[in-house]
């Protein structure tokens, strides 16, 4: 695979930035077990990827640095207790259970219960992928990713992932 020029990779950040504003409806925050959360695009505050590193797959890449905030309205929107839910959130079609903030805010909660992001999937407005990213992991631990902290902000939710080794 084919390293990209520093160009070429500003490039590509550039236009991820501007499909944040135009193309792009929602990101999927895809978990280590698979489970999911979408965010609609007006909650997302902030989202830098970077550098990225094309994968295999079209339109698929790594990258060593996430910065992401997450608008919340209130505390209440952070207060996710998995147990009270029969079904995982995503996962399978039909799922009667609604892995979109929109339906659900307090599935926000999910990212400050475990740090296991894996990927983001920059998504249209039929909730079809147009990229996907997928975040540095620590091999450290099997079901957490050390790279990843949280905050609670007044008002977002910040979270940074980043491997300082690479």
């Amino acid at each position: 695979m084919k390293e990209r020029s520093n160009e070429e990779e500003l490039k590509i950040i550039s236009e991820l930035g501007e499909w944040i504003m135009k193309d792009t409806c929602f990101i999927e925050l895809v978990f280590e077990n698979i489970e999911s959360i979408i965010i609609p695009r007006e909650r997302i505050r902030k989202l830098e990827c970077t550098p990225l590193k094309e994968r295999t797959n079209v339109r698929t890449y790594d990258t060593n640095y996430v910065r992401l905030q997450i608008d919340y309205q209130d505390q209440m929107e952070l207060n996710y207790i998995p147990e009270n839910y029969e079904y995982p959130l995503g996962m399978f079609i039909d799922n009667p259970t609604s892995n979109r903030v929109q339906d659900r805010p307090n599935i926000l909660g999910r990212i400050l219960n475990y740090r296991d992001i894996v990927s983001l999937y920059y998504m249209d407005d039929k909730e079809e992928e147009i990229y996907g990213v997928y975040v540095p992991w620590s091999e450290a631990e099997e079901d957490f990713n050390e790279y990843m902290k949280v905050s609670i902000e007044p008002s977002y939710i910040d979270i940074l992932i980043q491997n300082n080794f690479d």
